[in-house]
């Protein structure tokens, strides 16, 4: 059964759709991927909106997810490991799948100043510029995608369909 809007549905993009998607994916923000395309900022957002629009999601994230997921995006190429805490396993279950900081806040029994902390330290490790470029590079080293599902350091992970899978979600939340 499909678990996403994306893998419901075959996502048609139009070249420029594509491009812009890439773009955020790689970390890339409005202003560089406008520059980069040379287009007007506000062309990209249009492009942005068309693409979560055909998408039916309105978070980055999780459009990045989701695109990576029904294979409109490929997966990036590999990188070493990284081993990240519990909190921000959490996390980056929770930006994969749209959650807020006050929505994880709420779920992890933290403030929100130390959600976005471990937010903040969760892009450090990753090397991210952003949330979605975040989504990629977990991607790169095997803590969300294909990878984390069959690296064998990772074996809790590999009968799950989840970003993370259900057993590393579990385990990063507080009991």
């Amino acid at each position: 059964m499909p678990s996403s809007p994306a893998e419901q549905t075959q996502i048609l993009l139009s070249p420029r759709e594509h491009e812009v998607l890439r773009s955020y994916a790689a970390g890339n923000d409005r202003a560089q991927t406008a520059a980069t395309l040379q287009l007007a900022e506000n062309t990209v957002k249009q492009y942005l909106n068309q693409v979560k629009t055909k998408f039916g999601i309105h978070e980055l994230t999780v459009l990045v997810q989701a695109a990576y997921e029904a294979g409109i995006l490929a997966e990036p190429d590999g990188d070493d490991p990284v081993e990240i805490p519990k909190a921000q396993k959490a996390l980056l279950a929770f930006l994969a799948y749209g959650a807020g900081a006050t929505d994880m806040a709420v779920m992890v029994h933290q403030s929100q100043a130390a959600v976005r902390a471990d937010g903040r330290a969760l892009l450090t490790t990753l090397k991210a510029r952003n949330p979605a470029h975040a989504i990629t590079r977990a991607r790169q080293v095997g803590l969300l995608g294909p990878r984390a599902q069959h690296d064998a350091s990772r074996e809790s992970n590999a009968a799950a369909h989840s970003p993370l899978g259900s057993a590393a979600l579990a385990d990063a939340l507080p009991v």
